[in-house]
């Protein structure tokens, strides 16, 4: 990555490349669970702060690993039990989520190996499935711009069908 570099009044300054925008993130994603430590430290911190009070925050969290590290298993159970709870909640939720948002369109190459494969499996019977995938692409790769015409028509198809869906999911 190349540096740009102003001077002014003889001193370098150095324009630093921008950095990369955050990926925006779907309001209506689920939000993964706190798992049971995270579950016990949000308990234990306000009184550790409170008891501790010049202690950091570093210094506060290592005082929370270690009282976690000496619980036993049956004081544990509990925040493991609220944490399973929470994460089949998630799941259930992350599941409908995902099952809204439209299918990714398929390419024109996908849309022929899905038509093809078994007829280029039967004449290649002895082939394991990543050999039986370069015979698909040497097929492919033969076909003259008509013969992948009715697979790219399909993929700019599938292509407008998935924005549409997407638009309506927003």
């Amino acid at each position: 990555m190349e540096m740009a570099f102003d001077y002014i009044g003889g001193v370098a300054l150095c324009n630093m490349p921008k950095t990369k925008k955050r990926k925006q993130v779907d309001p209506n994603k689920p939000k993964r669970p706190l798992t049971a430590f995270m579950r016990y430290s949000a308990k234990r911190r306000p009184d550790i702060r409170s008891d501790n009070n010049g202690y950091s925050m570093i210094q506060i969290s290592k005082i929370i690993g270690d009282e976690w590290r000496n619980l036993t298993d049956s004081d544990k159970r509990p925040y493991h039990d609220a944490a399973a709870v929470d994460h089949v909640k998630y799941k259930t939720l992350k599941d409908a989520y995902d099952a809204s948002k439209p299918k990714r369109p398929r390419t024109a190459y996908a849309f022929y190996m899905k038509e093809n494969r078994n007829i280029i499996a039967t004449s290649h019977p002895e082939c394991n499935p990543r050999d039986l995938m370069k015979f698909i692409a040497i097929e492919w790769r033969k076909l003259t711009p008509e013969g992948k015409g009715k697979y790219t028509k399909m993929a700019i198809e599938d292509r407008e069908r998935w924005q549409r869906d997407r638009a309506a999911s927003l």
